[in-house]
């Protein structure tokens, strides 16, 4: 009897887990995306990466970094800086809105969220930039114009609309009663225009202008605009409904540059060209600098007080000296403490790879602190992947049309043990070292490609057979599953039997949408296709008659993970988890405000998700099924 009881007690508590709805998701913390501004506070400035901000201390050699917002990431990626005494503004960006926080910097080495706030009341709106000006903070909108806030209340801001005129405010340059703008607009093309700013809550537009040619960046001082491109153009923006051209044939070697005192500094992979502008109308090459740039393409180009800062998508960052335009002078260097860009993400016990088409990056899984930055040697090339999995203390990855292996060593060093390449891949996966590999073959066919890599030195390739045309392939068990593309805008998901790796069979298909991605769960016989609108959830406990079970709404679809009963959609700016215990009939259970890509579901119940950067959220799970994905 006492048995009985125990078993009852034990199925009415499993019944009311299963009745009772699960909390949302919880934002734990968030590291690494693109640098985007800097602000500065004495011998402290704070740099932004992704949704959070970072502190560090202006020392000598070295750039140190000190406390960050980790903990308090913002819903969107920060796009501008501006402190005011004890207290920095973050201008975000998250579709389709836009907002600004405010922290505290009573401690200058650690920046404490106090709250965010919208400027306007959308539905869209688009931040371009900040600026402190006087006793007010001004927002520029590139399409709802500029507002303004009174600081004297610096926590509690209030917004007020002073211009509706739509403009590129890229950059802005108080000069004067003058108040000049410059930018790119939405087809490519350089502006540069003005407000009459004597009086700060009624700017007067004094028109703007294009100023042709292919530049890439604007800069302004006093009444000439300075525009980087292929050549170093000069304009006099005296008028600015009028500007006047007075020199744009003085060639450059790239398009990052950097607008000084007097000088600009056009900046190379291995030098530095100095250009002297105190004659505007006639700048002059004065000098070229040997210079090591850092990894990758540049983020940030920006002057901060009296640096020069250059952040890099590699996660380097470089200072220069800027108070001597003529001679730069390299004065320290850091790693950004995370990634800033992110391909997809990777687990093996507490540690995070994280691939991208530079290096793969081994990241702490709880603090996201990066632990390392590796290069694949693969053909002669030192670089990243564009594709990455791991099985037991194997990598394997893709760049191009190779498939590369690689060890994983104690210490999370990743050494390149051999690949196999053939043209055109569409797609590949990996299941117990072999390898399947769809490829075009040309003449509107495709092929197949089953390779055993299990000796990385000595691929064997074990069949090659024509298939429809597939790409984003799963492989589960003795599973392959895949979506075919028979004819232009019609899609369907295929399932072969792989058992017999020399013989692959093709089991069963059912039309579907012309995916763009795949989610399967061969455990729970679901799977998930990524469609232009919609996740379409389908039947796969039977290969050989797999059937459309629902559709779930999803416009602007950026990715999908199963795990257990739930499905996580991310799309638009938005996460929603969705409940499949009725494969049927899909129950929403919650929504956040969060746009991502790529969601991974980790063992011990972690969500984490790609969102310019990487964020990391709590799942309310009583049962984890230990399954990483």
């Amino acid at each position: 009897m006492k048995y009985f009881a125990l078993l009852a007690l034990g199925l009415l508590l499993c019944a009311a887990a299963a009745a009772e709805p699960t909390a949302p998701p919880q934002l734990l913390l968030a590291r690494g995306g693109g640098i985007q501004a800097t602000a500065e506070h004495g011998d402290v400035f704070y740099l932004s990466t992704g949704c959070t901000v970072t502190a560090w201390r202006q020392g000598a050699g070295m750039i140190n970094a000190l406390g960050d917002t980790r903990t308090q990431p913002l819903r969107g990626f920060i796009v501008a800086l501006e402190r005011h005494g004890d207290y920095l503004y973050a201008g975000y960006r998250a579709e389709p809105e836009s907002g600004i926080a405010v922290y505290s910097l009573a401690d200058p080495e650690q920046p404490v969220l106090l709250g965010s706030t919208q400027y306007h009341p959308g539905p869209y709106f688009a931040l371009n930039t900040m600026r402190v000006i006087g006793q007010r903070l001004y927002v520029f909108d590139r399409y709802d114009g500029i507002f303004a806030a009174d600081l004297a209340q610096p926590q509690n801001l209030t917004f007020q609309q002073v211009s509706t005129v739509s403009a590129p405010y890229d950059g802005v340059a108080l000069v004067g009663d003058r108040l000049y703008f410059s930018g790119l607009d939405d087809f490519g093309y350089a502006t540069v225009g003005a407000f009459d700013f004597s009086a700060p809550l009624s700017p007067l537009s004094l028109g703007n202008s294009l100023l042709g040619g292919a530049w890439n960046r604007i800069d302004i001082a006093g009444n000439y605009a300075f525009a980087f491109g292929e050549t170093l153009g000069v304009f006099d923006i005296a008028d600015p409904a009028n500007v006047k051209p007075v020199s744009t044939s003085t060639p450059l070697p790239t398009d990052l540059s950097l607008l000084l005192d007097g000088h600009a500094w056009n900046i190379d992979r291995d030098q530095i060209q100095v250009i002297d502008l105190t004659t505007p109308t006639q700048p002059v090459i004065s000098a070229t600098v040997p210079f090591v740039a850092g990894a990758g393409l540049p983020l940030l180009v920006q002057r901060s007080g009296t640096h020069a800062l250059l952040g890099y998508e590699s996660g380097d960052l470089q200072r220069l000296d800027a108070t001597r335009p003529t001679t730069p002078t390299l004065t320290g260097t850091a790693s950004l403490p995370s990634v800033t860009s992110v391909v997809d993400i990777v687990f093996r016990g507490d540690r995070l790879f994280v691939p991208n088409y530079l290096s793969v990056h081994v990241l702490d899984r709880h603090s996201l602190v990066r632990l390392s930055r590796q290069n694949l040697l693969l053909n002669g090339q030192q670089a990243g992947a564009e594709a990455f999995t791991i099985e037991g203390d194997r990598a394997y990855f893709r760049r191009q049309d190779t498939i590369g292996v690689a060890s994983i060593g104690s210490d999370d060093n990743l050494t390149v043990l051999g690949s196999w390449s053939v043209p055109q891949i569409q797609s590949a996966a990996v299941r117990g070292g072999i390898l399947h590999a769809a490829h075009y073959v040309g003449s509107g066919a495709y092929r197949l490609a089953i390779v055993d890599l299990r000796d990385p030195a000595a691929p064997v390739q074990l069949a090659s057979v024509p298939v429809p045309d597939m790409d984003h392939l799963v492989v589960q068990g003795t599973r392959l599953y895949a979506i075919g593309n028979p004819s232009v805008g019609q899609g369907e998901l295929l399932i072969m039997d792989i058992s017999t790796p020399q013989s692959p069979q093709l089991l069963g298909r059912v039309t579907t949408c012309f995916g763009f991605g795949l989610e399967v769960d061969a455990r729970r016989g679901l799977a998930a296709m990524h469609c232009q609108g919609n996740v379409q959830i389908v039947d796969v406990s039977d290969p050989t008659q797999p059937q459309l079970r629902a559709l779930i709404g999803a416009q602007y679809l950026n990715g999908t993970q199963m795990h257990g009963r739930s499905l996580y959609v991310s799309r638009a700016a938005k996460l929603q988890e969705w409940d499949l215990s009725d494969p049927s009939q899909p129950q929403l259970l919650h929504e956040l405000p969060i746009g991502s890509s790529r969601p991974r579901v980790s063992a011990d119940a972690h969500l984490y998700l790609i969102a310019n950067g990487i964020q990391v959220l709590k799942l309310d799970r009583l049962f984890a099924d230990g399954l990483e994905r």
